[in-house]
């Protein structure tokens, strides 16, 4: 399972990003405000215990491949200031890409719980596969980006001067910035894009880094575990 994590978790989200009291109430005066893009958040991912050391260790690879090379797909990627929402780009243009599902889907008109969700059921097999489609996406996303003239990049990223200082990720014209000068990470990405002078981004991002596990470690935690 993975789910999303937010201000909803209070005070547990300040010890966890590191965010002053000062910070943090104004980022909910922002919030307050409509500027929901500010709201900061992480994911969380569990492991059930029966899963097979083949899922483990392809979950382990595709969040290992996300940490490293996610940054260059926020360059198809567009972002709505007002809401905060990430939307692929093609989806817009009648993608099959685009078939998201929300909690607005559920229907009670006959008088009880309907949802028709999208399920995709797939063998282990198939892992390999997936992790190769992954980093031919990439390739293929770098190679377009560095063919193609800036001027005919898409518009940017409107980021409010008003709370430029705490957004803590990277935009579409970041990556496609990192993209063309071939940096390989999104903390170089971002150490170019912070303004002279300027360290609080820089140093809002380094909290919400964490020290990566190895493989051996996803795989085998060392975790005891009482039954009574």
């Amino acid at each position: 399972q993975a789910r999303g994590g937010s201000c909803t978790a209070g005070g547990y989200e300040s010890k966890l990003l590191g965010f002053s009291k000062e910070v943090g109430e104004r980022i909910f005066s922002l919030c307050a405000r409509g500027y929901t893009l500010v709201k900061p958040g992480w994911i969380k991912i569990d492991l059930p215990f029966f899963f097979s050391e083949t899922a483990v260790r392809y979950i382990v690879h595709a969040v290992d491949f996300v940490g490293k090379h996610g940054w260059n797909f926020l360059s198809v990627y567009d972002l709505d200031e007002a809401s905060g929402e990430w939307t692929y780009m093609a989806g817009k243009t009648g993608s099959a890409v685009g078939e998201e599902r929300s909690l607005l889907d559920i229907d009670y008109s006959s008088n009880c719980l309907a949802y028709k969700g999208l399920h995709y059921v797939d063998s282990e097999n198939a892992c390999d596969a997936y992790q190769q489609e992954a980093r031919m996406i990439k390739k293929r996303i770098v190679s377009t980006v560095v063919a193609r003239l800036p001027a005919l990049d898409p518009p940017l990223v409107n980021i409010a001067i008003e709370y430029e200082d705490l957004v803590y990720f990277l935009t579409r014209q970041d990556a496609l910035r990192g993209i063309r000068k071939g940096l390989r990470s999104s903390s170089s990405v971002i150490e170019h894009r912070v303004p002279q002078g300027s360290t609080q981004l820089r140093e809002s991002t380094r909290r919400v880094q964490v020290q990566e596990p190895t493989l051996e470690d996803a795989v085998a935690p060392k975790v005891e575990i009482q039954i009574r």
